[in-house]
């Protein structure tokens, strides 16, 4: 696996398409991969292919930042993907004077995060949103 940062939103056109090829059968809990406010995306490669992206919100001499989707295509999950693409994403931050990572959560997602999250130290909980001081 190979990870691309700040990847155009051009080149994760083809993740998009599978995401609503995705949603067309069942909901899989995101309507999109886009992040809004300093969007900033970071992807995960298999063969050249982009096979998962984490959305940011992100700017260069910030130090914070938030993640706003993450998302593995189907035949890619269950294999570290995302465990993976999270901690790259961390190191990055981290090289970057980034200290604390915002991540909010719903319902479907409490149980994944928590399962990621509980090997990255200095975790906060407030309401549905995790801390992250890196």
């Amino acid at each position: 696996m190979e990870y691309v940062f700040d990847v155009s939103c051009s080149d994760l056109s083809d993740l998009q398409s599978s995401l609503q090829r995705e949603n067309s059968s069942q909901f899989s809990g995101i309507s999109d991969i886009w992040a809004n406010i300093h969007p900033f995306y970071v992807a995960v490669k298999n063969s050249d292919v982009i096979v998962g992206v984490c959305s940011l919100s992100y700017q260069e001499g910030a130090n914070s930042a938030e993640i706003f989707k993450l998302y593995v295509v189907p035949e890619f999950r269950g294999r570290g993907v995302a465990r993976a693409l999270i901690k790259e994403v961390v190191k990055f931050l981290k090289r970057n004077n980034v200290d604390e990572i915002f991540v909010e959560v719903i319902d479907e997602s409490q149980d994944f995060w928590e399962k990621i999250l509980v090997e990255l130290e200095h975790k906060h909980w407030f309401e549905n949103k995790y801390s992250l001081v890196i």
